[in-house]
């Protein structure tokens, strides 16, 4: 009698999104997604002071232009400095965090 076990490796946060469903007992699954709401308070962490920092930058500078304009222009580079730098230096910082 034998039972096959796949063994996957969740990294990055990419794996912190991983929906829970997926995560059969067939699968022995190493760095599991910590619940959603450290996911919420770890993003809260990274966009609240870029956002500010966008707004004071970029969004302040650019006069009348309507709010969804200037938005549309702070957001490009936003979001990758986000997802490559700020949400990876993030999660390596509250690697000991519990879950």
């Amino acid at each position: 009698m034998a039972v096959e076990f796949a063994t996957h490796r969740l990294s990055g946060t990419g794996a912190w999104f991983e929906p829970q469903s997926r995560l059969t007992h067939a699968v022995r699954v190493f760095g599991v997604p910590p619940p959603r709401w450290t996911q919420a308070i770890t993003s809260w962490l990274g966009y609240f002071p870029l956002s500010v920092s966008i707004t004071h930058l970029v969004i302040a500078h650019l006069g009348d232009l309507p709010l969804v304009l200037k938005t549309s222009l702070a957001t490009p580079s936003s979001t990758p400095l986000m997802v490559s730098m700020l949400l990876p230096w993030i999660t390596a910082r509250l690697a000991r965090w519990p879950r």
